[in-house]
């Protein structure tokens, strides 16, 4: 009967933690889920304020006079334009890392969540962890267009290359302004440090016109 006892408390004991796993298990569940939500809200904001910029860059152009015509959507090119838009091209596969050290940890695209079933994941660009203090570089020749926030995004910068676009978010301190002349590595600005984890994180895009392009083939193996 006491060894009967004994293990009708272990059972018990296990079942107890069992029951507090999965709850803990449930807590974690929600506040990926939440913290996800709001991740996307972030994403879809920073999206719709850069494809409103790309829009009134294109347009802008369309009015300059001298150029090439253009299709419509597209970017008017000016011979200094155009050739920095040859330039870009011309360097796919082989652009400067917008960072000195780091790692890409999501990738590009649509794909499933690492932790949560049935969830997906839909990044526009890359998102680089790197070390505390980082400083964001331009990874080739152009012109900052734009200075901008973003709540869950921090700050952002917008540099154009012709018919190409580079965007850095995740950005707590700009060291350029609007109109600037920037070159390759030419610091952009001090990348946010999460206080809650601790991550340093880029987020980092490429665009031609206005179709977004997946950054990682651009950039030097």
């Amino acid at each position: 009967m006491a060894q009967k006892e004994r293990e009708r408390g272990e059972l018990s004991g296990d079942k107890k933690e069992n029951q507090r796993l999965v709850q803990n298990l449930k807590k974690k569940e929600t506040t990926l889920k939440n913290d996800l939500k709001y991740q996307k809200q972030s994403a879809k904001n920073l999206d719709n304020r850069i494809r409103k910029l790309i829009r009134e860059e294109i347009a802008r152009a369309q009015k300059n006079k001298g150029g090439k015509t253009a299709k419509s959507g597209e970017m008017k090119l000016t011979p200094e334009a155009a050739a920095l838009a040859k330039e870009f091209g011309r360097n796919k596969g082989k652009l400067p890392w917008p960072v000195e050290r780091g790692i890409i940890i999501r990738r590009f695209g649509t794909y499933a969540h690492p932790e949560l079933a049935g969830i997906t994941i839909v990044n526009n660009g890359i998102d680089i962890a790197t070390v505390q203090s980082s400083i964001a570089r331009c990874v080739l020749e152009g012109e900052v267009r734009s200075v901008f926030s973003i709540p869950g995004m921090q700050k952002a910068v917008m540099v154009k290359h012709g018919n190409y676009f580079t965007v850095y978010a995740h950005l707590d301190q700009v060291l350029v302004n609007r109109g600037d002349k920037v070159k390759a590595l030419t610091d952009l600005g001090v990348i946010h440090t999460d206080d809650s984890e601790g991550k340093t994180i880029l987020h980092f895009e490429v665009w031609q016109n206005s179709s977004n392009l997946n950054p990682q083939t651009w950039l030097a193996k």
